[in-house]
């Protein structure tokens, strides 16, 4: 039997999700645009977008800032809405706040990845998702 389709049918938004588009409007950049801006998969930004449930990872956001040129304290708010709270005496955080921190000198997310991995973070906590799928492809 099929249910009912109607207003209590709607999917909410994920906190992160709302922060982010209260950050930027849909008017100003389209779901698309923030995935192909961050390296990212659609399907991770639909996760995001939607999934209560899934926690996504720290870096996946972190991308989203670098690629969509958020200014630090919107990164901030961005990461926090998610979850996460970045400390400098954690070494993955300290690259990331590095990252953050230096807006104008953060460039894109290959010369961002390429800064991270002289900072001696592992490739697992490079950002992007399609850059670092197409480079494990072989």
């Amino acid at each position: 039997m099929k249910k009912p389709s109607g207003p209590h049918d709607v999917r909410k938004y994920t906190p992160a999700y709302q922060c982010l588009r209260n950050i930027i409007s849909e008017e100003v950049m389209s779901d698309a645009q923030i995935c192909y801006d961050s390296g990212i998969n659609t399907s991770i930004l639909s996760k995001i977008k939607y999934d209560q449930n899934n926690r996504i990872e720290l870096r996946i956001f972190v991308s989203i800032c670098v690629g969509i040129n958020l200014r630090p304290s919107a990164s901030f708010d961005l990461i926090e809405s998610a979850g996460y709270k970045l400390q400098k005496t954690i070494k993955t955080d300290s690259c990331y706040l590095e990252i953050l921190d230096h807006y104008p000198d953060r460039g894109s997310i290959e010369q961002c990845n390429e800064k991270l991995k002289q900072m001696g973070m592992p490739p697992s906590g490079y950002l992007g998702s399609q850059y670092r799928n197409f480079k494990n492809r072989k």
